[in-house]
C-alpha cells in the first residue's frame, strides 16, 4: 500500500488527533458506534505500534445486546474478517479490564487483569443464577405438564359420563338429573348454614 493511500485511510477511518497527557503524547481515534460519535484515547507509541502491526481499518465499539450494562470492547478486523480486541494487543494481556470502566480509555495504566479470585467468584455467582433459573424453568414445565395431564383426565372422565348418560333410558336420564339437582341443593343448604354459623 502506498504511503499516500495509507495516510488517506488513516485519516478517514481513525481521524487521529494528537495531544499530551501527563507529559506523554496521546492520540484520540475515531470509533464507530451505533449511536453518537465516540473517540478512544491511547498513548501515541502504542497507537503507532498497533497501526504498524494491524493496519488502519476502522475501530468498532462492539457490544452485546444480551447484557445492557456491558459497555463493550473496541475491535478492528484483520484478514478473513477476524476480530482483534485492541486492548489485548496494547496491554499484551490475555484478559483485560478497565479501571475506570471505560473501554475507550486505552492508556496502559487503565488496563489490568482482574484478580483471579474475583473472576472465579463472579463465575460461580453467575452459575448459581443460571442454575436457579434452570430449576425454575424445569419446575414450570413440570407444573404445565401436570396441568395438561389433569385436563386430559377430566376430559376423558366427562366423555365417559356423557357416553354413559346417553345410554340411559329417558326415565333413567330424568332420575339422574333429579338426583344431581337434589345433591346440588343439599350442598347449597349446607354451605349457607356454615356461613351463618
Amino acid at each position: 500500500m502506498h504511503i499516500a493511500e495509507l495516510a488517506y485511510l488513516q485519516s478517514r477511518n481513525h481521524d487521529p488527533v494528537y495531544s499530551t497527557y501527563g507529559g506523554r503524547e496521546v492520540v484520540s481515534v475515531r470509533v464507530n458506534t451505533a449511536g453518537a460519535e465516540a473517540r478512544a484515547v491511547l498513548y501515541r507509541t502504542d497507537y503507532e505500534a498497533f497501526v504498524a502491526a494491524h493496519g488502519v481499518k476502522a475501530w468498532i465499539l462492539q457490544k452485546d445486546p444480551r447484557y445492557p450494562n456491558y459497555k463493550g470492547r473496541l475491535v478492528t478486523h484483520a484478514k478473513k474478517h477476524q476480530a482483534i480486541v485492541i486492548a489485548l494487543i496494547i496491554s499484551g494481556l490475555r484478559q483485560v479490564s478497565y479501571r475506570d470502566k471505560n473501554p475507550l480509555n486505552l492508556k496502559r495504566e487503565n488496563l489490568y487483569v482482574r484478580d483471579t479470585d474475583t473472576v472465579e467468584k463472579r463465575r460461580k455467582e453467575r452459575a448459581k443464577v443460571q442454575d436457579y433459573y434452570a430449576a425454575r424453568r424445569q419446575q414450570s414445565q413440570q407444573l404445565h405438564e401436570q396441568a395438561q395431564q389433569v385436563s386430559r383426565e377430566r376430559q376423558a372422565e366427562r366423555a365417559t359420563q356423557v357416553q354413559a348418560y346417553r345410554q340411559l333410558t329417558p326415565e333413567e336420564q330424568a332420575a339422574h338429573i333429579a338426583a344431581v339437582l337434589a345433591q346440588a341443593k343439599q350442598i347449597n343448604t349446607t354451605t349457607k348454614k356454615e356461613t351463618q354459623s
